[in-house]
């Protein structure tokens, strides 16, 4: 799935996304990996911060996956307080 902001694309393994916030140069995503199935699973969301001046479409780039407390502290403390947009 691909991720328009600005004018640029961005990479993020194949999953339904919630919500995400570009801020400075990073974006924000909390994501539903898909099932067996291909439908989203709604019980296990994801979070990942991904940089923006990285082309994520190079599969040896795939991002990872960070906790959760690592996500809003990290959300918090660089985007002073900014909310996600939720999709």
């Amino acid at each position: 799935m691909y991720l328009n902001e600005k004018n640029q694309m961005f990479f993020v393994i194949r999953a339904d996304i919630v919500a995400y916030l570009k801020c400075g140069n990073h974006i924000y995503i909390v994501q539903h990996p898909l099932d067996g199935n291909g439908k989203p699973d709604d019980h296990s969301p994801e979070y990942f911060i991904l940089d923006a001046n990285i082309d994520y479409s190079n599969d040896k780039l795939k991002p990872y996956s960070i906790s959760e407390s690592r996500f809003k502290e990290t959300l918090e403390k660089e985007c002073n307080g900014e909310s996600l947009k939720g999709l």
